[in-house]
């Protein structure tokens, strides 16, 4: 099968495409919730409460965050350049797919988004997804820094 080699520039602007839909999801989420009406300081606990606003609230900040650093690559050639040495150094491929890669990536994501909304529904599965997911990503803070001194 033929692969497709698209231009860093195209690869960067996807991103940017893919970070402005996952910012309108983040968006969608906090109007749903508030309309919804289900933030209730009377079925949730002050943990619960702070892990929502820290995973969601960092989450938005996050996304601007790249979404700008992302527009500034596309304006600056020798940082696009630099940034594209930078995703293609064989190391650096090599100690992200040791420490989990792309699959360990996704359900970091999908377990802050579980545990954001569960915070809301179900206490006992709320602290049993934070649970998880705080000892999943020192499990891949500790395979990263592992396989990068190795």
């Amino acid at each position: 099968m033929k692969s497709c080699k698209l231009p860093f520039s195209q690869v960067v602007k996807r991103r940017i495409y893919l970070l402005w839909a996952v910012l309108a999801l983040l968006l969608a989420f906090m109007v749903l919730v508030g309309e919804k009406g289900l933030i209730d300081s009377r079925y949730t606990t002050g943990l619960s409460q702070l892990s929502y606003k820290a995973l969601y609230f960092g989450g938005v900040i996050y996304t601007i965050y790249k979404i700008h650093y992302n527009r500034s690559l596309l304006k600056n050639k020798e940082k696009l350049r630099q940034e594209k040495i930078l995703a293609l150094d064989e190391r650096t491929q090599w100690v992200h797919e040791k420490s989990g890669g792309p699959i360990m990536d996704i359900f970091l994501l999908c377990l802050a988004a579980a545990a954001c909304a569960l915070s809301f529904v179900d206490i006992s599965a709320f602290n049993t997804a934070v649970s998880i997911l705080f000892f999943a990503v020192l499990l891949k803070i500790a395979a990263y820094f592992y396989y990068k001194n190795k």
